[in-house]
C-alpha cells in the first residue's frame, strides 16, 4: 500500500473506529444474549438499543466512503450489523408484546443475520488490528 493510502486508511479508521467501539455494547445485547429459540433476551435493554444503535446507523451511513475494499466492506458489515439489530429489537419487542408466528419468525430472522454480520465484522476488525483475535 503506497504512504499516501495507508495515511488515508488511518484516517478514515480513526473516524470510523469510535463508532464500532459505541455500537459494540448494542450489538453484544442483541446478539450475546439469544435464548434457545433464537430470541434476544434482554427485553428491558432492547428500547435503549433502537434509541442508541439509530443515530450510531446514521454517523455511519456520513463517514465517507474509503477507497480501499476492505475498508468499503467493513463500513458495510457495520451498517448491516446495526440495521439487522435494531429490526432484530423492534420485532422482539412487538412479539413480547402480542405472540405470533410472523414475529417471532421476523426476530428470529433478524438476529440470526445481526450475529452473522456481527461476527463477520468482528473477524474484519481483527484482521485490519492484526491480532488475528476476537474485536
Amino acid at each position: 500500500m503506497k504512504e499516501v493510502d495507508r495515511e488515508e486508511a488511518e484516517r478514515w479508521l480513526e473516524a470510523f473506529k469510535p463508532l464500532c467501539e459505541q455500537a459494540s455494547v448494542f450489538i453484544h445485547s442483541v446478539t450475546g444474549k439469544v435464548n434457545a429459540d433464537g430470541l434476544p433476551t434482554d427485553l428491558t435493554a432492547l428500547p435503549e438499543v433502537i434509541l442508541r444503535l439509530s443515530p450510531i446507523l446514521k454517523s455511519v451511513n456520513k463517514v465517507p466512503k474509503p477507497r480501499h475494499r476492505e475498508l468499503r466492506r467493513l463500513k458495510k458489515d457495520l451498517k448491516l450489523t446495526l440495521d439487522a439489530c435494531i429490526k432484530a429489537s423492534k420485532w422482539r419487542i412487538k412479539h413480547s408484546r402480542k405472540a405470533s408466528r410472523i414475529r417471532l419468525s421476523a426476530t428470529v430472522f433478524w438476529t440470526s443475520l445481526a450475529i452473522s454480520f456481527s461476527e463477520s465484522l468482528a473477524r474484519k476488525l481483527a484482521l485490519l488490528s492484526g491480532d488475528g483475535g476476537e474485536a
